[in-house]
């Protein structure tokens, strides 16, 4: 009988991984795949993971994708057979910092690239006093950069 007791915790876990998962702008998808895997003692096929998740195929292969590209999961081989097996990366603090570091740099990189070509657009009509002050937002995002790497240290 602890057969049944695990399937239940597999998916109350997963169930709350992905309701975390939203709460983050996340796919519900996507967190729920995690927290699946990341309760399993060995790999879980592509299969497997719909089958216990109650999702389509292509819904989990398009999600587990997803996951590899954040190293959240990795592909591993299982010997006698050929189906795709994935494994989670229980390293939470790591993943956590990875996806922290990777959503701020891309939002600092497109806000001074946004700066940037509003002061060529403008072609020096810009009056110096609001030139300044853009030139003090690029600064701050450089050092944001900056604190955000030592930040990943730190922790």
């Amino acid at each position: 009988m602890p057969a049944p007791l695990l399937v239940s915790l597999d998916a109350e876990f997963a169930r709350l991984a992905g309701e975390l998962a939203e709460s983050f702008s996340f796919n519900r998808s996507v967190g729920q795949i995690y927290g699946l895997l990341y309760l399993q003692e060995s790999p879980l096929s592509l299969e497997d993971i719909g089958q216990r998740l109650s999702m389509s195929k292509g819904n989990a292969s398009i999600n587990i994708r997803l996951l590899e590209s954040w190293g959240a999961v990795r592909p591993v081989s299982v010997v006698g057979s050929r189906k795709d097996f994935y494994e989670a990366n229980r390293d939470i603090k790591e993943l956590a910092l990875r996806r922290v570091r990777e959503g701020l740099t891309k939002r600092f990189d497109r806000a001074d690239e946004q700066l940037t070509r509003l002061l060529k657009n403008k072609n020096g009509s810009i009056p110096a006093g609001a030139a300044k002050r853009v030139h003090e937002l690029q600064s701050l995002l450089s050092k944001s950069r900056k604190a955000l790497g030592f930040v990943g240290k730190w922790l």
